[in-house]
């Protein structure tokens, strides 16, 4: 009999990464605060300077995944008023 697992690799198996509470919840902010600092930046320095166009992109990447974070969380955890989901 085939079974879908490989034996003996159970052991090996790591449980999922776990944060404090306080840090979790600030990741979408702190993302979101790194990205402007990064495009304020951009300002400072000007976009002519070596290396801009590496701040530019890290700003912007860093905004919108804290931002889409941030959204998909509050999707998340918004209550539905369905009453076939109680």
């Amino acid at each position: 009999m085939h079974s879908s697992r490989i034996e003996g690799f159970e052991k090996f198996r790591e449980p999922a990464m776990w944060l404090p509470e306080w840090i979790y919840e600030s990741l979408p902010y702190s993302y979101v605060v790194t990205g402007s600092l990064f495009n304020a930046g951009i300002i400072y320095v000007g976009l002519d300077a070596p290396g801009a166009d590496y701040y530019l992109a890290t700003g912007t990447l860093c905004t919108l995944y804290g931002l889409a974070v941030f959204f998909r969380r509050q999707m998340h955890r918004r209550p539905t008023n369905d009453p076939e989901s109680k």
